[in-house]
């Protein structure tokens, strides 16, 4: 069983919905999670540490002021990257952390791949 999960914020961002994702994904068996989450500061440290593959995107490029085109942006980035990582991952799961964006680009690829 594989898992693409898919989440908006991740750490280094620390908040309660961040420590339950690294706890979910950490007991899991070994290798079978890829996250894909956005791309931050000092992410590269903790990439390092945890047992579970993780892909960082840009998912709000425009900075705060332009909130609702950075939404749109999410969406679609997550799509995209998500697409090509259900053809290297080939999971059996999407686990979605949010509800917008993530959900929506969750469900667009499970409609494409069948999951």
């Amino acid at each position: 069983m594989k898992i693409l999960f898919l989440t908006e914020n991740f750490l280094p961002h620390w908040g309660g919905s961040r420590v339950y994702y690294y706890n979910v994904c950490k007991n899991l068996p070994a290798g079978s999670v890829a996250l894909l989450t956005s791309a931050s500061d000092g992410s590269e440290a903790i990439d390092r540490t945890v047992g579970f593959r993780i892909y960082r995107v840009p998912l709000a490029p425009l900075g705060a002021r332009f909130h609702q085109a950075n939404e749109y942006w999410a969406i679609f980035a997550l799509c995209v990257f998500g697409f090509i990582l259900c053809l290297k991952e080939r999971p059996s799961i999407i686990y979605c952390g949010e509800i917008i964006p993530t959900s929506l680009a969750g469900y667009v690829l499970s409609r494409i791949f069948n999951i």
